[in-house]
């Protein structure tokens, strides 16, 4: 019994961690640095090539 609840015990001070560097990760994001344009963009974020070309030819 005694394993299980050093187990568990150890699991939840984890999950902690990991909510808390989630936590860190969406200030870091939600701040609008330049890593995290660069995600965004890398991720889909950006102007598509058609969408830029349709613009050029407006011009």
């Amino acid at each position: 019994m005694k394993t299980l609840r050093s187990l568990l015990d150890r699991i939840d001070s984890s999950s902690e961690k990991i909510a808390q560097d989630v936590n860190r990760v969406r200030q870091f994001v939600a701040s609008g640095s330049v890593v995290s344009q660069a995600a965004k963009f890398f991720m889909g974020g950006g102007r598509s090539k058609s969408r830029r070309q349709s613009r050029d030819d407006e011009e």
